[in-house]
């Protein structure tokens, strides 16, 4: 008015409607509360000091404006909650796989490990002078209370090509053997070279005396059927052509009669020698008469062809269970001295070759 006195405030009857916008909603009047707040706190804005007068409407139309338009973005805020909290559905169980595939799968494994193991498997090196391999025994034949015959088995498959390469000539061949633990190795001269030859036996006969200082003998000794044994070779120990000599002599003891014993069983055994094969003597030296070593076989190719091969046996002494008349009448009691070879190999003949070979101990 004119006196300037202030004016009337509203009566409580209006304030309803005035505020009737904003506080419909229990939640729209928290909303709006929430950004005059702030608001006020960062600065009364246009819209909030028209609401705090109360005799602004556009101002208050504003502020309801902005209290829906945070009200929306609260109603999609929980919306989204809502569905993000929601919990999805359970799956399905998996299907279980029919009995009928389990046969299927189980041999389709076993067939696949079973190409793997052939394919994979690691195939034994073939016989050689550079490299070692192993080959199992057959059996073990003593013939004397230290000594034993190992018969071992050569498949085909292990040997080389070209070991009979020169059907004319024959090498005395050995082989190597080794013990796996201390890595002692030993030449063996085998009862027979055809065994390297793929038209020969599938079998190898070594004759190997045990010493008791003798640390792969006594590990050989120790093996038996179905072990093996790890051997290298064959080397050439001595080569042979029928025509370059007359006459081969050996003199030999022990175990030493194996390289004369292969000479023999190889040159009277081959036809390809039938007709220049040369005379072949052996001097064998043993202790007693029992410890003669394949006496039967030498005597059995003496009989085939006696001609061409000659054996005279010496002995230290007699068996204790032995006497003169019990002593066999072939085996001299005497010592392989140079009165003696010269007695049983006689004088050098001119123009006669003669090549002679010791083998035995020193």
């Amino acid at each position: 008015s004119s006196s300037g006195a202030s004016p009337p405030r509203p009566s409580p009857r209006c304030r309803p409607r005035c505020l009737a916008p904003v506080m419909l909603p229990r939640c729209l009047s928290h909303l709006i509360a929430t950004p005059l707040h702030h608001a006020a706190a960062a600065g009364p804005s246009r819209a909030a000091a028209g609401l705090l007068a109360g005799s602004d409407r556009r101002g208050m139309k504003q502020a309801a404006a902005a209290a829906g338009g945070a009200g929306r973005r609260w109603f999609t805020a929980v919306q989204a909650r809502r569905y993000s909290t929601t919990p999805s559905p359970p799956s399905p169980p998996p299907k279980r796989p029919s009995n009928r595939l389990l046969p299927l799968t189980a041999g389709i494994v076993l067939l696949a490990g079973g190409a793997y193991l052939y394919l994979s498997r690691e195939e034994p090196p073939l016989l050689g002078y550079d490299r070692w391999t192993p080959v199992k025994i057959k059996s073990v034949t003593p013939l004397t209370p230290e000594t034993s015959l190992f018969r071992l088995e050569v498949p085909k498959s292990l040997l080389p090509p070209g070991l009979d390469s020169d059907p004319s000539a024959r090498p005395i061949l050995s082989l190597f053997v080794k013990e796996p633990n201390l890595q002692i190795q030993r030449a063996y001269t085998p009862l027979t070279s055809s065994s390297f030859n793929p038209s020969g036996p599938a079998e190898l006969d070594l004759v190997i005396k045990r010493y008791a200082d003798g640390e792969l003998s006594r590990y050989i000794h120790r093996l038996g059927p179905g072990d093996e044994l790890t051997v290298r070779g064959p080397a050439i120990t001595w080569y042979y052509r029928p025509q370059d000599w007359d006459e081969v002599t050996f003199v030999v003891g022990g175990t030493g009669i194996t390289p004369a014993y292969q000479f023999v069983n190889d040159t009277l055994a081959s036809s390809a020698f039938s007709s220049a094969t040369p005379k072949v003597s052996i001097v064998y030296a043993s202790p007693t008469p029992s410890r003669i070593l394949l006496k039967g076989s030498l005597d059995a190719f003496r009989q085939q062809d006696p001609s061409r091969l000659s054996l005279h046996y010496l002995a230290d002494r007699l068996d204790p269970n032995m006497s003169g008349k019990t002593a066999p009448q072939d085996v001299t009691i005497a010592f392989p001295d140079g009165k003696t070879l010269k007695k049983l190999l006689g004088k050098k003949e001119d123009g006669k070759r003669r090549v002679v070979i010791v083998c035995g101990p020193e």
